[in-house]
Order: structure tokens, then sequence, then C-alpha cells
């Protein structure tokens, strides 16, 4: 439909946007503390889009997004109207507001509508974030490793929750530290089907080692119920109709007796710091007990990892320079490594019934490097994953942060991660297979802010036809930029 009343809409929301603004103070308790309440109103205007082998969904929006402040506590709110231009006119999408005859998913339209609710940082006693996940890595990573609730941006999104206590901060609460950390992270809280819980502890907290060693034991326990979920990207049928939304609570049958992976990780993160060189040592067991499933009652696997990271030229001010990587896994049948990984959208369901296609140990050699920068805030990892199996295989992960360091304002995040894929100089998919690539940049100066994001990934329905040129089409590529002013 075509709301000619969109404008006046526009100009209400522009208008109350000076009002917000003025709303920035302190208030001081009896006992002369300050309460700091502070709001941000950002509008500006957005284009974002995603094409693959199904179709191409792109749009353009004006959006606002106010938030409030109270000390450590945070919303904040987004309200994007979105529209085409058709014949001199604009056509807004009414399906952002209300979906007919759908309750739950009209409901779920309105909750998206909160870009975010938080509490604290990681440097907080207790971190609370829902909306936009944080790209996060437990234990050494052979479980969860840069994982995350990005991979349906930009169009659709995912409004998960992460939570962390952390002990080292309780001296913030006026109480003394204890070395005890735990974490939840829940990708979608309106489809709630991935969980992942993580507990550690610093056991050198304890002694007199604590200046230069560092020794932090910990627990992983995750689970996914709906592991064959077919999604835009998990799916392994070109069909729209067996492909289902990102979110799926009301047509999904959540049976644990259909499927119920549950994996439980032990591990140990060893640091030994020198005026010269930094050393971390690393190993980790991890567990896979599947308890019901298609193929059979139940299902045991197992993962372990060991290795260390060196580095070296400690520059003052800035910290370590150059970073190696050596390390060893061993996988067995009905196991994946780096299973929740950056790329698990795209390889979740072909990953997990892979599980029982494999009868074989598998043996890998873990090697790369790194280049870290101002106390780590410029960071760069490259690490090749390699199977000692035949034909030559290769495992491809690597990831650039930067933030808020050689220019003020601006940051940067690129990640890549491949599956475990043969290496052939005839086998254009090498780099491509079961594979997610995404950079996200911003910069904000004078109340300007800009932010683009771009990548590509494989959805798992994408064949190796030996067509180069189809399989480049049917990849998805998805694209946004965003200009807003934040007052």
């Amino acid at each position: 439909m075509i709301y000619k009343k969109g404008y006046f809409i526009l100009l209400i929301v522009f208008f109350c946007s000076f009002i917000i603004n003025a709303l920035n103070f302190n208030i001081k308790t009896k006992d002369d503390k300050e309460i700091l309440i502070k709001t941000i109103f950002d509008m500006g205007f957005s284009a974002k889009a995603i094409a693959d082998g199904l179709g191409t969904e792109d749009y353009e929006s004006v959006f606002f997004k106010p938030a409030f402040h109270i000390q450590d506590f945070g919303i904040g709110f987004v309200f994007d109207f979105r529209f085409r231009f058709f014949t001199g006119q604009i056509t807004f999408f009414t399906t952002d507001w209300y979906i007919p005859d759908d309750p739950l998913n009209t409901f779920f339209l309105y909750l998206d509508k909160i870009d975010y609710i938080k509490y604290g940082d990681m440097t907080s006693p207790i971190f609370v974030n829902v909306g936009k996940n944080p790209v996060t890595t437990l234990g050494t990573g052979l479980l969860v490793k840069n994982f995350h609730n990005h991979a349906f941006l930009p169009v659709s999104r995912e409004w998960g929750l992460m939570t962390k206590f952390n002990g080292n901060y309780l001296n913030k609460f006026k109480t003394e530290n204890f070395p005890l950390d735990a974490t939840l992270i829940i990708p979608d809280l309106l489809d709630p089907d991935l969980y992942i819980i993580d507990c550690g502890l610093n056991v050198f907290k304890f002694t007199r080692l604590n200046d230069n060693f560092s020794l932090r034991i910990g627990q992983i326990l995750a689970t996914d119920i709906n592991t064959t979920e077919s999604n835009r990207l998990s799916s392994l049928i070109k069909d729209e109709e067996e492909i289902t939304s990102h979110r799926n609570l009301s047509t999904t049958d959540y049976n644990l007796f259909t499927s119920f992976p549950l994996f439980l990780s032990y591990y140990a993160d060893y640091i030994w710091k020198h005026d010269l060189v930094k050393v971390n040592g690393f190993g980790e067991f991890v567990s896979l007990f599947d308890i019901a499933n298609k193929y059979s009652s139940f299902n045991y696997g197992f993962g372990i990892k060991l290795g260390t990271e060196a580095l070296f030229i400690n520059l003052p001010n800035s910290g370590y320079l150059l970073g190696t990587i050596l390390g060893f896994i061993i996988e067995s049948p009905h196991y994946a490594i780096d299973y929740f990984g950056p790329n698990y959208e795209v390889v979740r369901t072909k990953q997990y019934l892979n599980l029982y296609t494999d009868p074989d140990f598998t043996f890998y050699i873990m090697t790369g490097f790194g280049i870290y920068a101002f106390e780590e805030k410029i960071k760069f990892k490259l690490i090749a994953t390699i199977p000692f199996v035949a034909p030559f295989s290769m495992k491809i992960s690597s990831s650039f942060v930067l933030k808020d360091t050689l220019v003020k304002g601006l940051y940067a995040e690129l990640y890549y991660e491949t599956g475990v894929n043969i290496v052939s100089i005839y086998g254009y998919n090498f780099m491509t297979d079961n594979f997610r690539f995404s950079a996200s940049f911003g910069y904000k100066f004078f109340g300007v802010k800009i932010a683009v994001l771009l990548g590509v990934q494989k959805p798992a329905w994408v064949g190796s036809s030996g067509n180069e040129d189809q399989y480049a089409k049917e990849l998805q590529k998805f694209v946004a930029l965003e200009i807003s002013f934040v007052l």
C-alpha cells in the first residue's frame, strides 16, 4: 500500500528527537553519588540487500534509533520504515508492522523493534546483552569459536541473549574479587533452540604466582535441539516450500526424541608472561552425547585439542607484536571440530548429518600466526587446520579486528571460515565450500555515523555441480549501507 501519511509521521519523529536529545543530565543522591541519565537518538537512511539462487531481497529505509541509558543500564529501539520508490511514489512495507492471521509473528515484529537491552560491559561483574550477540570464543575454540547470531543480517536478525558473571571485577561492587566467571548464550530468544553455558576458574589467582602465571580451567555445556532446521541457509533442498524462516517456532516440532545432541567440554588455558615472550598453552576435551537421533538411540563422539601460541616482540605501550600457533587435534567418529563456528548456520544441518557418515578417527595439525598491536585492540589471525587424510584437505580460519585505535571513531571486523575442503588447483570451491565471509566497517565523526556490512556465504543447498558461473550465482551475497546522524 501507498502511505502518504508516512511523511507526516517522519516529521513528528524528527521533531520529537530534539526533545529527547535534551534529556541528558546527572542526578545527585543523598550521599552525593551521581546518577547519569543519557539519551541517544540516531536517525538516518539505509540500503540493504541479499541475493542468491533463491532470488534477491533489497529495500531502502528511513530509520530512527532512540536509546535511553541510566548508569550501566541501557535500552535501544529501532524503528525501520522500509520502502521502495514506484511510479514516483513511496511504497511502504506494511508487513513490518502487521502480518495478517499470524499473531505470534506479529508479536515478534514488535519485540524486534527493541534493538538492544544491556547492563554493564565485559569488564563489569555482571554483563547482560539482549540483541546482537558479541562474537565469542569459549575454551580453546574446539567447540565454540567466533560464534555469533549475525548470519541472517542484514535483512533478518536474531534477538539473542548473552549474559556473563565475572568475579574478577567484583571490586566494582565494593566486595572482594573471586576468580570465577560464567557465561550463558542463546542466539535467538524468539526461537530458543540453541543454548551454550560456560564456567571458568583461574586457579593461580589463589597463589603468589598470579603476576606472571595464569591457569584457567573451565567447562562448557551446549545443545542444539533443532539441528535440522531448514531455513534459507541451512536447508539441504532448494525448494521454497521446504525452506522456512530463520524463526520457525510455530512450525517446528521440538521433539527431543528426534534429535538431542549434548556437548560437554573440559578445557585448560595456561599463560606465562615474560618481558620478551608470552606463552599460551591450551587443551580441550569435548564429548558429544547424541541421546536420540534418526539413526539410532544413542551415539558418542569426542574431540581433543592440544596446542600453544607464543607471542614475541613486546613493544612499549603496545604489547606483543607477533604470534605463532601450533597444535594437534584428534576427532573421533560422531564429532566435528569447531562445531559452533562463525559459519554454523550454513553448515548446521549438513554438519549434524555428517556425524554419522565417517567411521574413522581423523588427526589434524593446526598452524598459523597472529599480528597484534595496541594491547590487542588491533588483531589479525590466520589458522590452517590440516587433516592427515587423502586427498589433501584444509580448513582456513581468519579474523581481523580493529577497535577505535589508529583513527578515533573507526572500527572494523572481518571473519572468514571454511569447512575442511579438498585442496585442488582445479577445485574452484576450495575457498568457498561451507564458508562464510563477513566484513563490517564503521566510522563516527562530528555526530555522523557511517556503517557498512558486506559478505558472502554458501547456503547448504548449494551443490558443487562443476559449473563455476552457476556456483557463484547461488552463493549468498549480502550488503548494507547505513548513514545516520547521532543527536
